[in-house]
């Protein structure tokens, strides 16, 4: 009897999840299986006619101009249009249209992934916008049904039963309480550029999981300033820091996010180095937002901790701890 108790709230469970359980994603409740979860794109009742599917490639200048006038709605610090575009460089993207308006979109920027010492083609959600929640259910099913392929994305919320590849703390700290050190000659800290990016790719290789993006697509997210990357030498490579700027801002206050470190030199102290450069960051940014994962060091002076968590849809993973995992 006992069994049957456990099957009937099984299934309840999977009921109750709804939208997500008949998504190709791990869940608690199933067993883990390597490699690609489904071979054929899954059809469900919201996959519509509403959305539109573009290879980036394909969006014209004047979809482009209606889109960022949209995106600029839901976040209004978004100031420059090459701001939002330089993320569209290879990839694709779903509007949800009702009548002639734009009613949400969902965006995918072509990574590599690495999970388990396997790398496979996969795609980053990296915007993802909807007017309510029946369209934001619509713009994920119809997307990835078109698209078929690995997506990587981000919830600041937890989903019901399903598992993430990592779940991480961010901590907010204001940059004015970061410190300038002085240091030795041999000590420098340098910006990349998209010409000086050859020796950052070839440390994307100590994580059990990471997403990077190829070298072209970084060279655009750099030019279009919505990344920042700083190589520390002492004299030579001891650490590389990763910044994203979401052009966001809490209470007028300018913000950037810390999203990962890759340190090359464990025996280098980079503390003070680190306090250095963002120091030098804090009157563009008042706020920094410290993704506690990869190799970024743990710190305890935040006013605010949220939480993180990284999902794989359409790709058997286990969850990792956050210093295991590597997202840019």
């Amino acid at each position: 009897m006992l069994w049957i108790f456990f099957i009937l709230f099984a299934i309840l469970l999977w009921i109750r999840t709804g939208f997500w359980s008949r998504q190709p994603i791990r869940h608690y409740l199933t067993i883990y299986k390597k490699g690609i979860l489904s071979h054929q794109p899954i059809i469900t009742k919201f996959v519509v006619p509403h959305v539109e599917f573009y290879n980036v490639t394909n969006v014209t200048t004047d979809l482009e101009n209606e889109l960022y006038e949209y995106i600029k709605e839901k976040q209004t610090s978004y100031h420059k249009k090459r701001h939002f575009m330089g993320y569209l460089k290879k990839g694709y993207i779903s509007i949800y249209r009702e009548n002639t308006c734009i009613r949400g979109c969902i965006t995918s920027r072509a990574v590599k992934f690495r999970f388990d010492n396997e790398v496979v083609d996969a795609y980053s959600t990296d915007f993802i916008y909807a007017d309510t929640p029946y369209i934001l259910k619509c713009l994920i099913q119809s997307h990835e049904y078109k698209k078929h392929a690995i997506s990587i994305f981000t919830s600041m919320t937890k989903i019901q039963w399903v598992m993430p590849i990592t779940t991480y703390d961010i901590k907010w700290i204001y940059t004015s309480s970061f410190k300038k050190y002085t240091f030795p000659l041999k000590t420098k800290f340098v910006k990349a550029t998209p010409s000086t990016l050859n020796e950052v790719f070839s440390c994307f290789n100590g994580f059990q999981c990471q997403m990077t993006p190829s070298i072209y697509t970084l060279s655009a997210l750099i030019e279009s300033q919505n990344i920042s990357i700083y190589s520390i030498y002492n004299p030579y490579l001891v650490a590389i820091l990763f910044f994203k700027n979401n052009y966001e801002l809490e209470e007028d206050l300018s913000i950037v996010d810390w999203i990962g470190t890759i340190i090359v030199d464990t025996e280098i102290d980079l503390i003070q180095i680190i306090s250095t450069i963002i120091y030098g960051i804090r009157k563009t940014f008042k706020i920094v937002r410290i993704h506690q994962l990869s190799h970024t060091p743990n710190y305890t002076t935040q006013y605010k901790t949220t939480e993180c968590r990284k999902y794989a849809y359409n790709y058997g993973i286990y969850s990792l701890s956050p210093s295991q995992c590597f997202f840019l």
